[in-house]
């Protein structure tokens, strides 16, 4: 790949046109219908090239933000004709999908401006007997709409609406008190027509219908929500129906962070996402909800209030679950258990599908350590979240 030809810095001109700086690549690639590609030698550093010719390059700095745009001159006119259309207010745009969850809905919560969740009558797959499938009642499955601001820049509507249904399934991941999950992809074996096949599990499709307003809900009865300490506090009642916390309260509280505590807060949950699908391995699952506290505690300058020294990882890790989980100690002695099991996974010293079969003669067992370390992200992150809001 060649240098920029006349390259000028664009980077300003691109920050005043979004605030997201994930969308000046994609505002690149418009430029000349280009793609990306890797250059050797330049770390932290894509290319936006045409025919193996480079037009443009974003740099970022060690902590993920962009650090430079340049682009080629003559294509100034251009990337300036995309940024008018950006700036183009554009209607907003209603995307939906389907989730899973051990819980029945039976009615429906709005949060204006954001999602809709509401029950859904499942569909199944021709090849497989209705039979079969309504005698394991295991999971259920419920709709999610989410409305995100459209652009008339056909690659960032693309990419909005990607990140609005993202982030909006993993906020509510984070904000249910039970595990919510989308199919993974991949191949399975199962009863079809009375014998053992081999299936292709595919996920839910996004549905694009240009729809600018949440679904009708008329016959539906609105779910009422529960207050957020008698909710993440209480143990679900077996085969309860799915019941909600505040979720515009929630939302809001996550709307006041500011950009880079939002965007930790979102991996955090991303992280619970994972942990709640029940297909994972118990080793996987723990490790991605001790992931999603790591999430919060990373990068932060903690000191020991004590002596005012540094605090290691693990260290740190005890610390926010004191702090946001466990403040009277009862249950210090189980939680002390989750960061040591989960780098014993993470290091390759464990693996719960050789080492606890069946049996186990050592005192560890995954299985309940990971509804622990479960429980554990689940309630840190929620009272991380209140504790930290703007509001």
């Amino acid at each position: 790949m060649d240098e920029i030809v006349d390259p000028l810095d664009v980077t300003d001109l691109l920050r005043q046109a979004t605030a997201n700086e994930n969308e000046f690549a994609p505002l690149l690639i418009c430029v000349r219908k280009g793609s990306i590609a890797t250059p050797r030698g330049k770390p932290r550093t894509i290319s936006i090239v045409q025919n193996s010719s480079t037009f443009a390059r974003i740099s970022w700095n060690a902590k993920g933000r962009v650090k430079s745009v340049l682009l080629c001159r003559s294509d100034l006119p251009q990337l300036s004709a995309l940024i008018a259309h950006v700036k183009v207010p554009v209607r907003k745009k209603v995307l939906r999908t389907v989730l899973y969850t051990s819980r029945e809905i039976s009615g429906y919560v709005t949060v204006p401006g954001w999602i809709q969740i509401r029950p859904i009558e499942e569909v199944i797959a021709d090849k497989t007997p209705t039979s079969y499938v309504q005698r394991n009642p295991r999971f259920y499955a419920f709709g999610l709409e989410v409305e995100y601001q459209g652009s008339r820049v056909r690659l960032i509507d693309s990419h909005r609406s990607q990140v609005a249904i993202e982030t909006a399934r993993a906020l509510v991941a984070a904000f249910l008190n039970v595990p919510v999950f989308s199919p993974t992809s991949g191949w399975a074996h199962a009863l079809v027509d009375g014998q053992v096949a081999l299936v292709q599990l595919t996920s839910p499709a996004f549905h694009f219908n240009d729809d600018t307003t949440f679904s009708d809900v008329a016959g539906l009865d609105p779910c009422a929500h529960i207050g957020l300490d008698a909710y993440y506090n209480d143990v679900p009642r077996p085969k309860a129906k799915l019941e909600f916390p505040d979720l515009a309260k929630l939302y809001g509280a996550y709307q006041s962070l500011g950009p880079e505590l939002a965007l930790r807060f979102v991996r955090a949950s991303a992280n619970i996402f994972d942990a709640g699908d029940p297909s994972l391995k118990p080793g996987t699952a723990l490790t991605s909800a001790v992931t999603a506290i790591e999430c919060l505690i990373e990068n932060d300058d903690q000191r020991c209030k004590t002596c005012d020294s540094h605090l290691g990882l693990t260290a740190a890790f005890k610390s926010f679950i004191a702090e946001h989980v466990d403040k009277t100690g009862a249950l210090q002695a189980t939680f002390d258990k989750l960061y040591p099991s989960r780098s014993r996974h993470v290091h390759g010293a464990r693996h719960a599908s050789v080492d606890e079969v069946l049996f186990t003669i050592l005192p560890e067992d995954t299985a309940t350590l990971q509804m622990i370390s479960w429980i554990a992200a689940k309630r840190g992150i929620v009272n991380w979240l209140l504790a930290t809001a703007k509001v």
